[in-house]
């Protein structure tokens, strides 16, 4: 079975809930007009698309065990034992 490969997914996460957590931080100063409201809705923004990423990240490494647990090498060893097995036969 072919190995997947999350470390790409991982670093995402980590890149972007530091660079949200930034993101954030710039918004908390002594800002009070129309400009400093907008940063606000944008900074929702962010942070949801960060957990949205978080979430995706998590899912696809619990896929990534399950499909691990399946053994599907061992699966296919045993089909192609019975596939040679009944050819035989």
């Amino acid at each position: 079975m072919k190995i997947v490969d999350l470390t790409p997914l991982k670093n995402n996460d980590i890149e972007y809930e530091r660079l949200t957590a930034s993101v954030s931080e710039h918004y908390k100063c002594e800002w009070d007009d129309a400009v400093h409201d907008s940063y606000g809705v944008y900074v929702k923004q962010v942070e949801e698309r960060s957990r949205s990423i978080r979430v995706i990240r998590c899912k696809a490494e619990a896929l990534a065990k399950e499909a691990e647990g399946l053994k599907i090498d061992e699966l296919i060893r045993k089909a192609e034992i019975l596939c040679r097995e009944a050819g035989s036969v």
